[in-house]
């Protein structure tokens, strides 16, 4: 098991602010996953009232068969925040959104690119 997916796995059985601390430590340290269209887009997830998520993954693998027609894109999780801070309609990020689904909502992405964003 990666390192991302055990502490998103941590989290998920205990959702206190010692294990979101020690998750968010974890990503912003590590490389993540993003499904890219023919484009260059990455693609962004809606839920059922219409919030708009920025996936991520830890590995492809958790993408399960979600994504079949797409490029792979390995980026440090910091360089995400800019995107998801910059762009209106996006309200989260989601890690793995098919298996854990740990939403990392805009005002913490927000945050962690003031301290850790690439400028």
């Amino acid at each position: 098991m990666d390192i991302i997916k055990e502490k998103l796995q941590a989290y998920g059985q205990n959702q206190d602010d010692d294990h979101l601390v020690d998750m968010l430590q974890t990503l912003v340290s590590n490389r993540v996953y993003i499904p890219c269209f023919e484009d260059g887009e990455p693609d962004i997830l809606a839920d059922m009232d219409g919030n708009r998520f920025y996936p991520v993954f830890s590995s492809t693998e958790e993408a399960l068969d979600e994504y079949t027609k797409v490029e792979w894109e390995s980026i440090a999780f910091v360089d995400c925040l800019a995107y998801v801070v910059d762009a209106k309609n996006v309200h989260a990020i989601v890690v793995n959104p098919f298996t854990e689904n740990v939403r990392i909502p805009k005002a913490i992405t927000e945050g962690l690119h003031e301290q850790f964003g690439r400028k």
